[in-house]
């Protein structure tokens, strides 16, 4: 046995499936404040007292000292306003006491001026319409670097499809420049470990851009350019994107381009 398959078998271990939630703070459309729950409940308020002080962003002194109660339960998080603040979640206004089921994407305001992003890193969030089944088959398939990240289990739904799945390489490097964002590390290891499996199974095939087949009017070294030009070498391809610009870029092209929940 080679040292560095030594190395590998025993460092690389199989991460916990457990879902990780994390909360991000908003303040005038800024982050202010980032924490990672890491108890089965925490208090968010006005004190030090709480688990999450939120005091330095109370400009108007109206928080309660106790405002919110965030539970894990059975692998799931939830959320009670425990306060008399106006606490709006998800666009309604919170009932006290009443038990909420948070998702991946969820948004809580408190007191019109403090905002909370919801962030779980192996749940999927509801507010992608990220289909549960996949209609498509028997089709080839290019993923973008946006598809990837908010659905990953894209690739096993394509793949009980019978789809083949084309990843450009330029596709590679943007996930390599994103794992250096810690919101997105976690993710990203999935994806590459999903990558690895598939790619040595022949499921997933990973290509080369071939910039000869783009119009000479676009920037040929531009990474979205290059993954165009997988989509123009492979004939009757499906291009999956979230990324608007992208899309219309793909349209123009002739190359048949759908959103995540277009298939």
């Amino acid at each position: 046995m080679k040292y560095a398959e030594i190395f590998e078998n025993l460092f690389d271990i199989e991460e916990e499936n457990e879902d990780k939630l994390k909360l991000e703070f908003y303040l005038k459309n800024k982050i202010v404040l980032t924490k990672e729950l890491k108890y089965d409940e925490a208090i968010i308020g006005r004190s030090v007292e709480s688990d999450i002080d939120i005091s330095e962003f109370d400009s108007k002194k109206s928080f309660s000292r106790k405002i919110l109660r965030i539970l894990r339960l059975e692998g799931k998080y939830y959320i009670e306003d425990i306060s008399n603040n106006e606490v709006i979640f998800n666009k309604k206004i919170m009932t006290k006491d009443k038990r909420y089921e948070l998702n991946n994407g969820d948004k809580i305001i408190i007191n019109r001026m403090l905002g909370i992003k919801i962030i779980i890193n192996n749940r999927e969030s509801k507010g992608n319409d990220i289909p549960d089944e996949i209609t498509i088959e028997n089709k080839k398939i290019i993923l973008d670097t946006n598809v990837l990240i908010n659905d990953i289990g894209i690739i096993e739904k394509l793949i009980s499809k019978k789809n083949r799945i084309i990843i450009p390489y330029e596709i590679l490097e943007e996930l390599d420049n994103l794992k250096r964002k810690k919101d997105l590390q976690h993710n990203i290891s999935k994806i590459h470990k999903k990558l690895d499996k598939y790619t040595k199974n022949n499921m997933i095939e990973v290509k080369l851009g071939n910039v000869n087949n783009l119009p000479p009017e676009l920037n040929m070294s531009k990474a979205d350019n290059i993954i165009l030009s997988v989509a123009l070498e492979e004939k009757d391809c499906i291009f999956i994107t979230s990324d608007k610009n992208l899309k219309l870029k793909a349209r123009g092209l002739g190359i048949d381009v759908r959103d995540i929940n277009e298939i």
